[in-house]
């Protein structure tokens, strides 16, 4: 296991099993839109697909786009429903809408935290070669402490690329330093290349 920070929550096994659902939140925003979605979907491939008095070739991909939207709305309101993840001392559970994965701690390779250019982050468990595919745990659920501690008490595999952007700075700043740069002149240069 890492060493923790002071201010890390502390992994203790004891207090396992737990179980994390969507958030009442998000559930209360996800269920009501995937059911639109599915109404909305379903209407309009009656409509449009058997209805309407447009061509068989317009109305068979009209109905073909509007049954995929329902779908995608059936997908949304029941995954936010039925999406949860379960720690255990030894092992994570993930129970998607179409899938239901278990992966022993002791195969989990490391974490890593993933940022979307929108600002959304969620974990990654990476397990070791040959054990699966990647678990990306949604930023939806409810999450608590002891969740913050399972997930920290894995090894952290950004560190790696963490300490060589930190080396690639000290050896920039003192290449600018070298070059005769002072501290406001590296700000600036800093500032201009962002």
């Amino acid at each position: 296991m890492n060493a923790h920070r002071p201010d890390d929550p502390k992994f203790d096994p004891m207090r396992y099993p737990r179980t994390y659902a969507v958030s009442q939140g998000m559930r209360r925003l996800l269920i009501p839109t995937g059911l639109l979605f599915l109404t909305l979907g379903l209407i309009g491939a009656i409509y449009l697909g058997v209805l309407s008095n447009d061509s068989f070739g317009s109305r068979a991909i009209s109905g073909a786009l509007c049954s995929l939207f329902a779908i995608l709305g059936f997908y949304v309101a029941l995954g936010a429903r039925r999406y949860s993840v379960t720690l255990g001392p030894d092992r994570i559970e993930i129970i998607e809408v179409f899938r239901h994965r278990v992966i022993e701690r002791e195969n989990i390779l490391g974490r890593r935290l993933f940022v979307s250019r929108a600002g959304a982050v969620r974990w990654i468990l990476i397990p070791k070669q040959g054990v699966g595919r990647k678990l990306e745990l949604s930023m939806f659920l409810k999450t608590d402490k002891d969740f913050a501690a399972w997930i920290v008490s894995l090894p952290d595999l950004d560190s790696e690329k963490k300490d060589a952007a930190e080396r690639d700075v000290a050896a920039a700043i003192s290449a600018l330093a070298d070059r005769g740069y002072g501290k406001h002149a590296q700000t600036r240069l800093r500032q201009l290349a962002v």
